[in-house]
C-alpha cells in the first residue's frame, strides 16, 4: 500500500489544469460571488485541486458561511492531495469542536512535517486534554513547529513557559522565546500576511 502524495500550493499551480481561469474565477470573487463560485465548481468537477480550496474558503467565511459544506469541499482538496487542505480541514474542524476528528486529520499533517499542523494539533491536544495530562506532548508539539519556523508556535510556547507551565526554570527562555517570536511575526506580517509561518 503507497502513501498518499501530497503538494504545496505552488506545486498545484503547476498541475492546475487550466490556470487562467482559475484565477479569474477566484478574482471574481470579489464582484460576483454567485458566478465565481459556479465557475468554481466547474473547474473542481474538472480536476482542480486548488478550486477545491478555493470553494472551502469562500464557505468558511464571508456573506454565505457555511462550515459544513467548507469541511465538504476542503475534504475533497484534502483527498486530492493539497498540503494546505489538511491545516484548513484540521483547524475548521476544531472550531466546529469535533476534536477528534480534527486531531485525525492534523496528525496526518504532523506527519509529513507541515509546521502550522504541529501548533494547530498542539491546540487540539489543549481542548481534548484539558487536565493538561499531556503537557509533555503539546510542548513537543510546539517545539517541533518553533524549529520549522512557524512564529506562531513559538509565540505559544514563550508565552507557556513563561507563566511557569514547565518550571521556573523555564521563565526566563519563556520571555526571550516569547517577545523574539512576537518581533519576528510582525515583521512576517508586515510582508506577507498570508505566510505559513503565521498560519
Amino acid at each position: 500500500m503507497t502513501e498518499n502524495r501530497y503538494y504545496s500550493h505552488n506545486e498545484l499551480l503547476q498541475k492546475e489544469p487550466d490556470l487562467a481561469k482559475l484565477r479569474h474565477a477566484h478574482e471574481k470573487l470579489r464582484y460576483s460571488k454567485d458566478e465565481a463560485i459556479s465557475e468554481l465548481k466547474d473547474l473542481a468537477s474538472s480536476g482542480s485541486i486548488l478550486a477545491l480550496n478555493y470553494l472551502g474558503d469562500t464557505y468558511r467565511r464571508g456573506d454565505n458561511t457555511d462550515y459544513q459544506e467548507a469541511a465538504k469541499w476542503y475534504r475533497l482538496a484534502f483527498e486530492g492531495g493539497s498540503i494546505n487542505a489538511i491545516y484548513h480541514l484540521g483547524t475548521l474542524l476544531l472550531k466546529m469542536n469535533y476534536l477528534k476528528e480534527a486531531k485525525e486529520i492534523l496528525e496526518i499533517g504532523v506527519k509529513i512535517n507541515d509546521p502550522p499542523c504541529y501548533y494547530w494539533l498542539a491546540r487540539t491536544y489543549e481542548e481534548l486534554y484539558p487536565s493538561g495530562d499531556r503537557s509533555g506532548e503539546i510542548e513537543k508539539l510546539l517545539l517541533s513547529a518553533s524549529k520549522l519556523g512557524n512564529a506562531t508556535a513559538s509565540t505559544k510556547l514563550g508565552l507557556l513557559y513563561a507563566r511557569g507551565r514547565y518550571g521556573l526554570k523555564k521563565i526566563p527562555v519563556g520571555i526571550y522565546m516569547y517577545f523574539t517570536a512576537l518581533l519576528r511575526g510582525l515583521r512576517t506580517l508586515t510582508k506577507d500576511r498570508n505566510d505559513r509561518r503565521l498560519w
